[in-house]
């Protein structure tokens, strides 16, 4: 099953009509063209798509490629960067005590001991004390662990 939120008409053009559809994963635009296509009883095909957003990635957000190369060219290309860990802001978070911080980033099992009752098998985000993403852990309730699934920051 695709799940459509809406379906607008941006612009009419005879015969080209411009469509704007927010929809959910696994949606296949092609077939949605065909399927009005049937439903009106002309055919339909598509002439062109323009994927506009993604989760929280927007098209008015991206840069053009000269002002990505002049961004390298200055050695600035951090400020058009997104954060590591943006994509995974929806999951919860836990901070690290300096102790925990040092078992995590060498790729061992935190206690984490302050989190009173962790979620199973739900991702975290874990970050140290100073704000720095450390990695994506998960708690086994079976061993009572913190289990680093992904360290994305490594020992100095």
């Amino acid at each position: 099953p695709v799940y459509i939120r809406s379906i607008e008409i941006a612009d009419w053009q005879p015969p080209v009509v411009t469509i704007e559809v927010v929809c959910g994963k696994g949606t296949y635009i092609r077939s949605l063209a065909h399927d009005l296509g049937e439903k009106l009883g002309c055919g339909a095909s598509l002439k062109s798509l323009v994927r506009t957003r993604y989760g929280i990635f927007d098209i008015k957000d991206a840069v053009g490629l000269p002002q990505l190369e002049a961004a390298f060219l200055k050695g600035d290309r951090q400020s058009l960067l997104q954060p590591m860990d943006c994509v995974l802001a929806h999951w919860p978070s836990v901070t690290a005590k300096e102790s925990d911080t040092t078992k995590i980033i060498n790729g061992n099992y935190p206690e984490l001991t302050e989190i009173s009752s962790p979620q199973t098998d739900v991702y975290y985000r874990a970050y140290s004390a100073a704000g720095e993403f450390l990695a994506v852990l998960r708690y086994k309730s079976e061993d009572k662990l913190w289990k680093p699934e992904k360290v994305f920051k490594r020992k100095s």
